[in-house]
């Protein structure tokens, strides 16, 4: 068993769990020692149906993870996929405590905990505070350790999500057969982390993390989380609108997109046709795409309209991840409607 530190991470999907056990040693980088997998039972877009059902899928996952790393956790996080968050600016400020008004590491932690209060009807949890520009005596400054003065401001961007769903997810995290919840990560922040080039984190980037039951996106500026949502339509809208349009069952819609959906009717196969047990007619694999476009179509307008009504533009580079994503063709009918570069996100692999 590994005497150094290890830190799990439960990324809470609508449709799976993952867990990840890290090592934090000598190495440069955190050593991912186990992982572990679990269906995602009693949650409903982010919000808890049965308490129950979710926590046995969660200690499922987190339990296979331990044991396939071999090392007792002592801290554990969570990535709440589907909770509702939202993205705004937020200011602090905090009076220099030293008598020679010099500005310390204490004084910087203050001013950005004082950011991170909000309304107490906002209804909102701090999930992540990011520091975009520092003022000394209302005098911007990038580098405030060691200037002098007498007050000290910050501008934080604050990643903010639900409070009574996070609450909930808290309740459950901290059950039994949990160690003590560590903190919250934003998937958005996380992903871009991982699967952003240097070039793209240097210029503005769109990630899109496509999923079963939500949509999660993530603007990047100049290495800065500038907006984040949620949508809540995703993967298994697409298999819905496939069991009601062709009279079929969810589990058959479901493996009919896996095996041969495709983002639009111009990419599906025209000679080729799929027949189901009950159905006179057999199925145009055409029809098929036309169903999955028309939702996709849908998708990507909501995610340009939010972009928009935030004032902001879709950037030169947009990366795609979930396992929505990997549907053929996806990317190809994005960039065409957005006229932008497109591509599927290829995380770093992991030791």
């Amino acid at each position: 068993m590994s005497k150094n530190e290890c830190v799990a991470v439960l990324d809470i999907g609508t449709a799976k769990t993952v867990a990840f056990v890290m090592e934090l040693g000598s190495r440069a980088k955190p050593f991912v020692r186990g992982a572990g997998l679990s269906a995602t039972l009693g949650l409903h877009k982010g919000k808890v149906a049965d308490g129950e059902a979710l926590a046995f899928s969660l200690r499922g996952a987190l339990a296979q993870a331990e044991q396939n790393a071999d090392c007792k956790i002592s801290k554990l996080f969570c990535n709440p996929a589907g909770v509702a968050v939202k993205t705004l600016l937020n200011r602090g400020t905090t009076a220099i405590q030293q008598k020679t008004k010099e500005i310390c590491a204490p004084d910087v932690e203050r001013v950005v905990e004082a950011s991170k209060i909000l309304p107490v009807n906002s209804g909102q949890e701090v999930v992540h505070a990011v520091p975009q520009r520092f003022y000394i005596d209302e005098r911007p400054c990038q580098q405030v350790l060691g200037e002098h003065g007498v007050r000290l401001e910050v501008e934080t961007r604050i990643i903010a999500a639900d409070a009574q769903q996070l609450a909930d997810l808290t309740g459950i995290v901290n059950g039994p057969g949990f160690g003590p919840l560590t903190g919250w990560i934003h998937n958005g922040l996380a992903l871009a982390g991982s699967v952003l080039t240097e070039e793209e984190q240097n210029a503005s980037a769109l990630v899109m993390d496509m999923g079963a039951g939500t949509t999660e996106v993530t603007l990047v500026d100049k290495q800065q989380p500038v907006f984040t949502f949620t949508l809540p339509v995703a993967g298994r809208h697409i298999t819905n609108d496939l069991s009601v349009g062709l009279g079929i069952s969810f589990d058959e819609a479901e493996q009919l997109k896996l095996q041969y959906g495709v983002a639009g009717e111009d990419m599906a196969d025209p000679q080729k046709m799929v027949e189901f047990e009950g159905q006179k007619n057999a199925v145009s694999l055409r029809v098929v795409g036309e169903i999955i476009e028309a939702r996709l179509q849908e998708i990507f307008m909501l995610v340009q309209q939010s972009i928009l009504e935030a004032g902001r533009q879709i950037p030169p580079a947009v990366i795609l991840a979930g396992g929505t994503a990997l549907l053929p063709g996806l990317a190809k009918l994005l960039a065409t409607r957005w006229e932008t570069q497109v591509r599927i996100a290829d995380p770093p692999r992991v030791e």
